[in-house]
């Protein structure tokens, strides 16, 4: 039975089989084909005029949905340069595929900011991003519009990248303070954990990494705390405020208690561009007010 994430295709050719339909009439590559067609389809002839089906994720691969499905996003400040956004928690900030619609590209996309970018007519599902932040994260998040400034800022972006801080609240009464230097490694399926060390150890080819923490206010057992992130990992103020026995609050996936959402957000965040600083600061923090009085935090 057909699908409804499926799309109806008619070739104006003659084609031995569907795999060089595809590969010479749509120039989709041997292995994207292979991953989502049955062999037996694929050698299939086919014929002038005729329609056939296919997952919409391989025709359009690449392509940003422009059907947003999600929250309202902030736009925290844009120019002819980039734009800033406050990036909602549980939201991606691009698709993997076509069919992805909870993402920050398809809202701007949906709203025609790509219309201002030169990265328009590009098949690629991060266009203009200068990085990422994980699902439940939110806060600030940059994306440039012209690729010249994309590729200047992205190849020197520990230099150019001149504030990087985050708030969080974390389980018990933190007290330390400072720089906080780790080593990590990657760990299991597809490395998607970060192990953390003191010290350097085998395996140990992420980092070293450091983090600067002030602490900010208690209440009970949790504690709100400021963080500035140096050159930064994947998972890296997740993974070592769990390894300094301070979890951060609904991350479960590093030991934390579940909570209403992963309370990490992106307050802060600034970019150097030739003459030109963007200090850009998301101080829209949902769900942190249950439990912190954020006046004058920022």
């Amino acid at each position: 039975m057909p699908s409804s994430l499926d799309i109806e295709l008619c070739f104006l050719n003659d084609f031995d089989s569907v795999e060089s339909a595809l590969k010479t009439g749509l120039g989709i590559s041997k292995t994207r084909i292979k991953k989502q067609l049955s062999k037996d389809f694929l050698n299939l002839s086919v014929d002038k005029g005729k329609s056939y089906r296919f997952p919409i994720d391989l025709i359009n691969h690449g392509i940003i949905n422009p059907n947003y499905q999600g929250p309202e996003i902030e736009i925290l400040f844009e120019d002819e340069n980039l734009i800033a956004l406050n990036k909602p928690h549980n939201i991606h900030c691009h698709p993997l595929t076509y069919s992805e619609k909870n993402n920050c590209l398809s809202y701007l996309r949906e709203n025609s900011f790509f219309k201002k970018s030169e990265f328009c007519h590009d098949r690629n599902l991060d266009s203009g991003l200068l990085y990422r932040l994980d699902l439940g994260t939110s806060g600030v998040l940059f994306l440039v519009k012209n690729k010249k400034d994309y590729e200047a800022i992205r190849q020197n972006f520990s230099t150019l990248a001149k504030a990087k801080k985050y708030l969080a609240i974390v389980e018990g009464k933190l007290e330390q303070e400072g720089e906080f230097k780790h080593f990590f490694k990657a760990h299991g399926e597809k490395g998607k954990k970060i192990i953390v060390s003191d010290t350097p150890f085998e395996g140990a080819s992420l980092g070293p990494g450091k983090i600067k923490i002030k602490v900010l206010s208690h209440n009970k057992d949790l504690s709100l705390v400021s963080i500035e992130l140096g050159a930064g990992i994947r998972h890296q103020i997740r993974a070592q405020l769990s390894h300094m026995g301070h979890p951060i609050l609904g991350d479960t996936f590093y030991g934390g208690k579940k909570g209403d959402r992963l309370f990490l957000h992106a307050y802060k965040y600034q970019i150097n561009l030739e003459d030109k600083v963007y200090e850009i600061m998301a101080r829209n923090t949902p769900l942190f007010g249950q439990f912190f009085n954020l006046d004058g935090i920022f």
